[in-house]
């Protein structure tokens, strides 16, 4: 990847729809400074983690047991890995579809610095921040505000693959969930939100919300109302690229499959019993602890061990100290396969272009001096 000076790099000010507040001061200073939420967040996470051992619900001896099989344990590791290029590959036909080209090779940079970011910075999701910094910073300006949409529709659908997939498995178990009442009512619930996020998507992507001019008066009655319209003007525009979201949608799936996978190969490796007992229910609440890890601290941790204890004691009839152990230890190692391949990227090929450069180099094509297509001018 090209290096880029250093007044080339994208800042926050940069990004679509950014705005430079007055500076705070006095106690709102210090409340909302970045170190105060950070600080915030871990105490929290660190709260919950402490509140779940020391009610017996979370076991830290579970790193140090001896029988402990690390060949299931390596298997997690590696089935890990295929979700950072399935993502990476979602993440580049987002851009293609948006009329963004990107390299698959730079989609795969933006995604693991992303990864890296989400596991470095206090929030679960940092990593999207900067990744919309980097994305933003590589096309010119007016192509700013896809940019935003681009990473923001990754994340939302994402996340909606996980709810998806456990909705699939729960239509597919057969007896295995219509026969307990726990299941059952998971099934209900996903099927709820499943339509919910559905209908929603169509109803504000809709032609007659695009066109409507009490929609276009609100938004330009918003701060930054241009940049927003900008923004919803792209994201109406997803209706009319039905195979876009279908073929996103479906790599998320696969995604989050391999999620799953990998944490049963780790629940196996734990020598965790309940896999056996009820695979399909651990395939289906499997991607709603991962969900809630979202709202956790350095990839999820704090509220992935707390929504764990809390879904596999209470839809899988397991202990809450078995959940909340899996989740830490899954936990731990995406933090360090995070770290040990995100890291590189960010160091070594995750600089910024200057903006537009990426049209006029032959990194869009993913090799270096081709020039770029001549319809791919700005």
């Amino acid at each position: 990847m090209a290096e880029a000076s250093p007044e080339s790099k994208p800042s926050p000010q940069d990004a679509p729809g950014a705005a430079t507040p007055p500076p705070r001061t006095g106690w709102k200073a210090v409340v909302f400074h970045p170190v105060t939420k950070f600080l915030f967040k871990l105490g929290f996470a660190a709260g919950l983690l402490t509140w779940l051992a020391t009610s017996g619900k979370l076991d830290f001896g579970v790193f140090v047991q001896k029988e402990n099989d690390w060949t299931w344990i390596l298997a997690c590791i590696a089935l890990t890995l295929p979700t950072h290029l399935l993502a990476s590959y979602r993440f580049k036909i987002l851009l293609d579809g948006l009329e963004m080209p990107c390299s698959y090779f730079r989609a795969l940079a933006w995604t693991m610095i992303g990864n890296f970011f989400n596991v470095a910075m206090p929030s679960a999701t940092g990593g999207d921040v900067v990744k919309v910094f980097y994305v933003a910073g590589a096309y010119p300006r007016e192509k700013r505000a896809v940019a935003v949409l681009t990473v923001l529709l990754d994340r939302v659908l994402g996340l909606f693959g996980l709810f998806f997939l456990a909705l699939v498995v729960c239509l597919a178990g057969g007896h295995t969930v219509s026969e307990n009442p726990r299941l059952a009512n998971v099934t209900f619930v996903l099927t709820l939100i499943c339509l919910g996020v559905v209908v929603a998507f169509f109803v504000l992507a809709s032609r007659s919300l695009e066109v409507s001019p009490l929609r276009k008066r609100f938004v330009a009655a918003l701060p930054f109302g241009t940049k927003i319209e900008k923004l919803y003007m792209s994201f109406a525009g997803l209706r009319r690229r039905p195979g876009l979201m279908a073929v996103t949608l479906l790599l998320s799936m696969f995604n989050h499959a391999f999620l799953t996978a990998s944490m049963i190969a780790l629940a196996y490796g734990l020598k965790m019993d309940f896999v056996k007992e009820n695979l399909v229910g651990t395939m289906i609440v499997i991607p709603l602890c991962t969900f809630f890890k979202v709202f956790g601290v350095a990839g999820g941790f704090g509220t992935g061990e707390f929504a764990a204890s809390v879904l596999f004691q209470d839809v899988l009839g397991t202990t809450a100290k078995m959940g909340s152990s899996l989740m830490l230890v899954f936990n731990v190692l995406s933090l360090l396969v995070c770290v040990i391949a995100g890291l590189p990227f960010y160091l070594l090929g995750g600089k910024a272009q200057p903006q537009g450069e990426i049209y006029a180099s032959g990194t869009m094509n993913g090799t270096a001096g081709t020039p770029a297509p001549a319809e791919a001018k700005p």
